[in-house]
This record gives C-alpha cells, structure tokens and sequence, in this order.
C-alpha cells in the first residue's frame, strides 16, 4: 500500500521522499457493525505485532467507550488497512475581489415591516455594486444571488477587500438584534 501510494503521488508530480506517510488499520471486535481505526506505526505487520495491537486497540476503545467496555477473550477483525500519502503545501495567497461598478447608493428603497415598531423604508442594495471599505448603513436589505442580508436600523455593513460582509449590530434598545 505505501509503494501504491508512492507511486500515485509521483504520479501526482510530487516527491514521494518528502511526503508523510500514515499507516492506519480499522478494526473491531467480531460481531460488531462498526470498526475503530488505529494508527500503525509500521508498515507491516510482523509475528509479535498482533499482541501489540490488541493492546492499543483496548486502550484506544476504553477512551473513546469508557472504562470496561473491552472484551477481553472475543477475537478482532482487521477490516481494511489504509495509507495516507500527504504533502505539505504552502498556504495559498488570497485573492482580493475586484470592484464592481459602484453603485453612489441605493437603487431604490423600499418599505419593510419590524414587529413591534410598524413600517420603516428601507435601502436596497446589490451586493454587486458595493465597494470595499464602503460601509452600508441600515435600516436597509443587501440582495445577492444566494442571500439576502437584513442590516435593522442601527446596523452598519462593510464589504473586506476579500468579499467578506461585516455587520455591526450597533447600539440596540432592547428587543431582539
């Protein structure tokens, strides 16, 4: 299985020698539905190692099922073994969004109803069109595609350089956020 895996990531374009190896086994006692999986610091097994993993095993099953839920005498299935071939990466650089045309404000308002306070009109805006570092101020409802955002009066919306909305809740007086 390691020499598979090797292979897949050279395959992949990537060094096999600087890449991390993980061996892993599930098992279970016989009978049961569902196996435990334990990592293996080997890759094979060898004549003295089943005593080895019957003990890691029992001891990784007390702590994930509590003390006396091992069966001492009941025979384990190995279910399947399995190795991870991974290879650390940089860490991508994230891109900034780039600006849409800017809207000067809202296109158009529109009244909406707040429980316990009646109508109120409110802004609405494209999310298209907001510019990073512009701040929406409510009480106003951001559109998008996917989702629609409800700013209350006190609120305020930033758009971050990474498309990312940030809302201050602002000052409340009692009631719900």
């Amino acid at each position: 299985l390691r020499a598979r895996a090797a292979a897949d990531m050279e395959d992949a374009g990537i060094d096999p020698a600087a890449c991390r190896f993980r061996h892993r086994i599930e098992m279970r006692y016989q009978g049961q539905m569902n196996e435990v999986t334990l990592d293996w610091p080997k890759e094979n097994l060898e004549p003295g190692d089943p005593d080895a993993l019957r003990r890691d095993f029992e001891a990784y099953y007390e702590r994930r099922f509590g003390a006396g839920t091992t069966r001492a005498g009941t025979p384990l299935e190995l279910i399947s073994f399995r190795v991870e071939a991974t290879h650390p990466t940089k860490r991508p650089r994230l891109a900034e969004i780039a600006p849409g045309p800017a809207a000067e404000g809202p296109a158009r308002t529109r009244p909406v109803y707040l429980r316990g306070q009646g109508w109120t009109e409110a802004a609405i805006h494209d999310f298209r069109t907001l510019v990073p570092g512009r701040t929406v101020p409510g009480p106003a409802v951001i559109e998008r595609d996917t989702t629609t955002v409800w700013l209350p009066p006190a609120a305020t919306a930033t758009l971050d350089a990474y498309g990312n909305l940030a809302v201050d809740p602002g000052e409340t007086t009692g009631g719900a956020r």
